[in-house]
């Protein structure tokens, strides 16, 4: 269900049905809350309430993101979010491995986003760049997770997955926004996000 109205989110964007697009927009991630909530966990009660609060921020980060004057509270919305997820990675989770090599690939990815986005960003560097932060450091707390040994899988997997997923989502999302517009850079920007939130949503069960 969570696929199709997201598919129709996208089509109504492309065919500027700018009601049913706004309308449409943050109901996957709606539909994932309510089955992150129904499913009985069998990775924690605590690792999932914070994944359904992330869920939670990030639909208010969408309905932000509808209008370009709440693009900080949008913004702010999602930081909250990955917050959370961030949370559920490492408090909520019964093993955690600190890998050099991730690490520091992410770092040179955060760093080139950040190089490349910085003369286009001029109001928005702070946020942006906190933002850049945090959503590093929740996909390394993911891809930690993974690799520990006590981490169920799919679960590991999956939480990991999405996270690089949502990095590539909010980059595209970055780029196409202040750097170059481009016509698919919705497609792929609401592709990604749907397919990077319903990994995660999955990850609750194991």
């Amino acid at each position: 269900m969570a696929t199709a109205v997201g598919a129709l989110h996208l089509l109504a964007s492309y065919r500027r049905a700018t009601t049913v697009a706004r309308l449409t927009k943050a109901v996957p991630i709606a539909l994932l809350l309510v089955w992150v909530l129904g499913h009985v966990p069998a990775v924690g009660e605590t690792y999932r309430w914070l994944l359904a609060t992330g869920l939670v921020f990030s639909m208010g980060g969408d309905l932000f993101l509808l209008s370009p004057a709440y693009f900080r509270a949008g913004l702010a919305s999602f930081f909250v979010g990955h917050v959370c997820y961030l949370l559920a990675f490492t408090t909520a989770s019964t093993g955690f491995v600190l890998s050099i090599p991730w690490m520091v690939g992410l770092v040179a990815v955060a760093a080139v986003m950040l190089a490349r986005l910085w003369p286009y960003v001029v109001r928005e560097r702070i946020p942006v760049a906190c933002y850049v932060v945090m959503i590093s450091a929740m996909a390394l707390a993911a891809i930690g997770r993974s690799l520990a040994p006590e981490t169920p899988e799919p679960s590991g997997r999956l939480a990991a997955m999405g996270a690089v997923v949502f990095m590539t989502s909010d980059a595209t999302l970055a780029f196409d926004r202040f750097v170059h517009p481009w016509r698919g850079a919705r497609a792929v920007v609401m592709v990604t996000y749907y397919a990077a939130q319903m990994l995660i949503a999955a990850s609750v069960a194991a």
